[in-house]
């Protein structure tokens, strides 16, 4: 009779204990919900893959390996858009210096082979002083390899305080604004803001070098 009135007596308070666990469980699944997560230290607030890019200027023949390429010696577009983080991106060719503009896919092979090498040349110190540099991420496809390419790029180490990135629209205006047709693709742009040159492939980090300082040579002439 003691034991059983003993269970009797402790039923209430096994109640309340349930009550408060369920309280708190729940508690911490709504923080969880609220904060998104466990990994949301490492993740970039308020980012979006692609933006809405603007052109300025004609577009650039599309691009083709081989024989002459029409688009050296015309004015390049600018291009008005934002980088993942949602901060102002330019590519503004009227800015009176020689640039680089470098276009990216996350999915791409080859892509993935070049962007080593450029991370080791930005690493070395060796980039001319007067190149401006920019990036811009294009060709985004959702559920392709490396998506999204916002995580893509910190993977990949890419020096965005240097070598900025933007986000191209969902169309790829940016990229189809330089006559982009696969990746990487690279153009370089004379401080007049004409084209100096372009580049489709995998190129390596000596002979990427060499081909930069010979359009550069040219800007300088």
């Amino acid at each position: 009779m003691a034991t059983a009135t003993a269970k009797r007596s402790l039923s209430p308070v096994v109640l309340i204990i349930g009550v408060v666990a369920a309280i708190v469980i729940a508690a911490g699944v709504i923080a969880v919900v609220a904060g998104g997560g466990g990994d949301s230290a490492d993740a970039p607030e308020a980012v979006a893959e692609t933006f809405d890019v603007t052109v300025k200027g004609s577009p650039l023949p599309p691009f083709a390996d081989g024989g002459s390429d029409s688009a050296v010696g015309m004015m390049a577009p600018a291009l008005l858009g934002s980088s993942f983080d949602q901060s102002p991106r330019v590519v503004d060719p009227a800015a009176g210096t020689p640039q680089l503009v470098v276009f990216l896919a996350h999915w791409c092979p080859a892509c993935n082979q070049e962007v080593p090498e450029l991370v080791k040349w930005a690493e070395s110190g060796r980039i001319p002083a007067n190149l401006k540099l920019s990036a811009v991420s294009t060709g985004v496809r959702e559920g392709s390899a490396n998506y999204p390419p916002s995580r893509w790029i910190v993977k990949r180490n890419w020096p965005t305080d240097i070598w900025p990135v933007m986000a191209d629209s969902p169309n790829s205006d940016a990229g189809n604004a330089y006559g982009v047709r696969s990746y990487p693709s690279s153009v370089i742009i004379g401080s007049d803001g004409r084209v100096l040159a372009r580049h489709s492939g995998v190129l390596g980090l000596a002979a990427y070098e060499a081909w930069v300082a010979s359009a550069l040579a040219l800007d300088a002439a």
